[in-house]
């Protein structure tokens, strides 16, 4: 039976009635229900303030406490999607440079089957990707960048084009990739290999659409994991069986990607405004400890030491 719809009122009614949640500011509050959406906020913000055997709120927590939660998640997102992007472009740079260097300038060099790892596995993978590069090259483009190459040059370089892809584009481009091209590329990121470089970009390409597309991030759970890397043992992560509780595929797993990808310096910054964030953050939802909340990330409690000694 579907549920009945509820005006702004009534689902603070609903809040303060059936779940003990407390509203200290009405108007304030179905402002913020008109410009956001009740399911998103009070679906993916209340559970570390309910009661899961009973379904209410704790004793005292507020509105203002879930729409806190839902702001330190939006300002986390956009922390983390800009140092995504930075990882972007400079893998981007490096894929085409070290294609272009092997196969030249031509676009015909992205186009041709022998110039990936064509092999049974990867075969569908390669004629997909082919179709849609012939489709950007050879059609008029939205993109000024490649217009411009296609009018005065009839000719647009993978440099060209790759700015134009996807990360889910450029994982699936990395997986059917030869490996000597492969092993160029990851080459440039110390202590990570080929295979690891592919992975990492498999899950950057899972959270950049959660930051990208407004998606709840501190908790989020991805459907991939990363492998083991030295620092899951260094920071002393305990193991269920084999598997490391954290750092897997949680918020953690995204920050160990950024410190392998990044250069040293941005990701001290990266950590630095990271902990800025948390530490002030967190008078804004006071029912919501530290420790719940880095448990919630996948976040160690030294997390911020390791980093920045």
């Amino acid at each position: 039976m579907a549920k009945r719809f509820l005006n702004y009122e009534e689902q603070l009614e609903y809040l303060e009635e059936q779940k003990g949640l407390l509203i200290p500011n009405r108007k304030a509050a179905l402002r913020t229900l008109e410009r956001t959406s009740y399911f998103f906020v009070f679906g993916g913000y209340k559970h570390p303030f309910r009661n899961p055997s009973t379904g209410r709120y704790y004793d005292g927590v507020t509105f203002d406490e879930i729409i806190g939660l839902y702001d330190f998640d939006t300002k986390l997102r956009m922390l983390f999607l800009d140092y995504i992007l930075q990882i972007e472009r400079h893998l981007k740079a490096r894929y085409s440079h070290c294609f272009c260097e092997k196969y030249g300038n031509e676009q015909a060099a992205y186009l041709q089957t022998e110039h990936y790892n064509y092999n049974e596995q990867n075969r569908r993978m390669v004629d997909s990707l082919i179709r849609g590069f012939r489709n950007d090259v050879e059609k008029p483009s939205e993109y000024g960048y490649i217009r411009h190459s296609q009018e005065k040059y009839h000719n647009v370089p993978l440099w060209v084009l790759i700015h134009s892809f996807s990360m889910g584009t450029l994982a699936k481009l990395y997986q059917v990739t030869q490996f000597s091209i492969q092993s160029k590329i990851s080459r440039k990121f110390d202590f990570v290999n080929e295979r690891q470089l592919g992975q990492f970009l498999n899950t950057l390409n899972r959270f950049r659409n959660v930051c990208a597309h407004n998606e709840q991030l501190y908790a989020h759970q991805c459907d991939l994991d990363i492998p083991d890397m030295p620092v899951h043992n260094k920071l002393s992560i305990p193991k269920k069986g084999n598997q490391y509780v954290q750092g897997k595929h949680d918020l953690f797993s995204l920050l160990i990607i950024c410190f392998y990808l990044l250069p040293h310096s941005d990701f001290r910054i990266l950590a630095e405004d990271l902990e800025r964030l948390i530490t002030d953050s967190l008078p804004d939802f006071p029912h919501l400890s530290q420790k719940r909340l880095l448990e919630e990330m996948g976040f160690p409690g030294n997390w911020y030491e390791f980093f920045t000694e």
